[in-house]
């Protein structure tokens, strides 16, 4: 399962994102797992349970029925939440990856580290692109340094 384009990323962005990808892929699988089930449920039961309990006459409703579409949808929202949490432990094992690998570079300069390691913390929305841009800048020194 690739969750990242790397259509347009040299190969040592795209070794470095790979890694990424290994780090959260338990995680990530399971919250998509979560996704794909939880908004069937709640649609099917919500669905159901209005036009039996506003649309159909008092004889055909039954309790058991009711109960049935109560746990679906209970399942499903139980699912969903399931989901928000995993969901943010990806988010945190991604920036704990990220940031762990800026600090262990030897090639990028401490205020550049922290530079990016800041822009990780404060900024989680774009802490991918901040990656990358690290990684990049760290392959450019990289390859400085081999030609002199």
């Amino acid at each position: 399962m690739n969750v990242f384009m790397t259509g347009n990323f040299s190969d040592y962005v795209k070794n470095e994102l790979e890694q990424l990808q290994k780090t959260i892929a338990p995680v990530l699988s399971k919250t998509t797992r979560y996704a794909i089930w939880a908004f069937p449920l709640m649609t099917i039961s919500f669905f159901n349970l209005f036009f039996l309990l506003f649309y159909s006459t008092t004889g055909q409703v039954t309790a058991i029925q009711l109960v049935i579409y109560a746990l679906l949808g209970a399942l499903g929202l139980a699912l969903s939440k399931e989901r928000k949490i995993n969901q943010k432990e990806v988010q945190k094992l991604s920036n704990e990856y990220m940031i762990k690998r800026i600090e262990n570079s030897s090639y990028v300069n401490d205020y550049r580290k922290k530079s990016y390691v800041d822009t990780i913390t404060e900024q989680p929305l774009t802490a991918l692109n901040s990656f990358i841009e690290f990684i990049n800048e760290e392959e450019k020194v990289k390859k400085q340094n081999e030609y002199n």
